[in-house]
C-alpha cells in the first residue's frame, strides 16, 4: 500500500492481481486496473506515477494515476525475484528474494549501486522484504522476515544499523513516520511497533486487541495522521489515527 498526496490510498491486490485506488473518505475503490502477475510491493514514484513489483515476471510496472483513473505506463526489467520497492532521491531502491540483496536503480533501470552479503562482507540479509525510506531521504529501511531484523542503510546502501527485539519476530509492512520513527508490522506477533533508529526502542502501538491479525502491509498518511494496516487473512483495509 502507499498513500497519495490527498485522501487516496492505492493498493497491490496480490489475490486479484491487480491495483486499486481506494478513497478514503468515501470507503470506496475508485478504480481498479489488471496486472500482467501477481503484485508484491509498490509505492509512490511522484504524484503521478505509481511503481509496482511484479516478481513472477523480474519486472516493475509504472503505472500512471489520472484523476480517477489508472493506466499501466512503461515497465522495467530488474535482476532478480524483486520483493520490495521505494524511491530516495529519484532513485528506485529494489529487495530481491533471488538472488539476495538490495538495489538502487535510475529511472531508466541502469544499475547504480548494490549490496548483498558478498559486499556487505557479512550474512546482512536472508530474505530482505518490504522497503521504506525516512522523510528526510537519508535512510532505507528493510525488512529481513528469516533474522527477525530491520536493516538500516544509507542512502548508498551502506549498513548503518540492524535492529531486534522481541517484538520483532516476522516483520513484514514498514512505513516512515518521520527521520526518527518507523512503523513495522510484525505479522507473529500481531502488532504494529514503533522503531526509534535513534535509540533502538521498540514499542508496540497496535496489537490483537486492536483488531491487529496478522499484519502484511501497512502504509502511513501525514495529511490524514492515519496509518493503514492490511491484513494476510482479510480482504480489507484497517484505518488507525496516529498523531
Amino acid at each position: 500500500m502507499t498513500c497519495l498526496s490527498d485522501n487516496r490510498l492505492l493498493v497491490a491486490d496480490h489475490l486479484e492481481r491487480s491495483v486499486k485506488l481506494i478513497d478514503t473518505t468515501s470507503r470506496t475503490v475508485a478504480c481498479s486496473t489488471l496486472l500482467s502477475a501477481d503484485p508484491c510491493g509498490i509505492c509512490m514514484y511522484d504524484d503521478g506515477t505509481a511503481l509496482v513489483a511484479l516478481p513472477m515476471k523480474n519486472l516493475i510496472q509504472f503505472i500512471k494515476i489520472d484523476g480517477k483513473t489508472l493506466k499501466l505506463d512503461k515497465t522495467l526489467r530488474v535482476s532478480g525475484y524483486i520483493q520490495g520497492i521505494t524511491t530516495c532521491r529519484e532513485n528506485i531502491v529494489v529487495s530481491y528474494a533471488d538472488p539476495l540483496g538490495v538495489e538502487m536503480l535510475s529511472r531508466t533501470g541502469s544499475l547504480e549501486v548494490r549490496i548483498d552479503n558478498t559486499t556487505a562482507g557479512r550474512e546482512a540479509f536472508r530474505s530482505p522484504w518490504y522497503l521504506t525510506t525516512s522523510t528526510d531521504q537519508q535512510s532505507i529501511y528493510v525488512s529481513d522476515w528469516i533474522t527477525h531484523m530491520i536493516i538500516r542503510l544509507d542512502n548508498r546502501l551502506q549498513i548503518l544499523q540492524t535492529f531486534s527485539d522481541d517484538l520483532l519476530r516476522l516483520p513484514a509492512g514498514i512505513t516512515a513516520i518521520s527521520y526518527d520513527e518507523i512503523l513495522v508490522a510484525d505479522h507473529d506477533s500481531n502488532a504494529i511497533v514503533s522503531l526509534q533508529p535513534s535509540t533502538g526502542a521498540c514499542k508496540k502501538l497496535l496489537g490483537k486487541e486492536d483488531g491487529i491479525d496478522y499484519p502484511r502491509a501497512i502504509a502511513y498518511s501525514p495529511t490524514q495522521k492515519t496509518l493503514y494496516v492490511s491484513s494476510m487473512y482479510r480482504s480489507s483495509v484497517q484505518a488507525y489515527k496516529h498523531e
